[in-house]
């Protein structure tokens, strides 16, 4: 079963269960909660479902990138206008394939 099968069942198990959740109301606090986790985790994991063809092919530097952007979010507003052209120049900076190798 491929990864990106397993991410589909996950999401209309989580899905579901949130569906179950909210046809058996329950008006305590846990049930809420899981109900709002189970469909926002549901729905997340549906979008990642929908671009895994893409997320595989991403290179690597950017998953530290958007870790860095989220912490200046956080932290230093300011330092989100600088983001992006680093972003941009990491981009342009990365190694590329030989001219012979690439897809037509």
């Amino acid at each position: 079963m491929t990864r990106r099968t397993q991410l589909g069942i996950l999401t209309l198990l989580l899905i579901a269960a949130a569906g179950l959740l909210k046809l058996f109301e329950s008006s305590s606090p846990i049930a809420e909660e899981s109900f709002g986790a189970c469909l926002r985790f549901g729905i997340i994991l549906g979008a990642f479902w929908l671009a895994y063809p893409d997320l595989v092919r991403l290179p690597i530097w950017i998953y530290p990138a958007v870790v860095l952007l989220a912490l200046a979010a956080i932290k230093f507003k300011l330092l989100l206008f600088a983001i992006p052209p680093v972003l941009f120049l990491g981009w342009l900076l990365r190694p590329r394939n030989p001219a012979g190798s690439r897809r037509r």
